[in-house]
């Protein structure tokens, strides 16, 4: 069975796992994410998603006062407000990860 993925080809310009996916007739990492978003494109066309990333809170503030920061008090103060301005970023990341996890029962709850 051919795959053109797999058609033979020098090894000018490929990466170890490359070759090696080669010689063994195996699917690189490249490869199986590659499959992957062809495999999902029509779902993505029904469910679109934003493909731009949310926009980065500024952390100059943050950085600012870390660099001035001389105690580890003052750094943890620092960095608790970060922390806390970050929440509701994290939550929903959180929250996101957490629903990946249990999706179609993948997650197994423990008491």
């Amino acid at each position: 069975m051919s795959h053109p993925d797999f058609e033979l080809y020098d090894n000018v310009g490929r990466d170890a796992e490359q070759i090696a996916a080669a010689r063994y007739g195996i699917a690189t990492r490249a490869d199986l994410l590659r499959w992957a978003e062809r495999d999902a494109a029509p779902f993505l066309v029904q469910h679109p998603l934003p493909t731009e990333p949310p926009s980065a809170p500024d952390t100059a503030p943050y950085l600012a006062a870390l660099s001035a920061a001389q105690t580890p008090a003052e750094a943890h103060a620092v960095t608790t407000r970060l922390l806390d301005a970050a929440e509701p970023a994290l939550r929903a990341v959180s929250d996101y990860l957490l629903a990946a996890a249990q999706w179609r029962g993948g997650f197994i709850e423990q008491s």
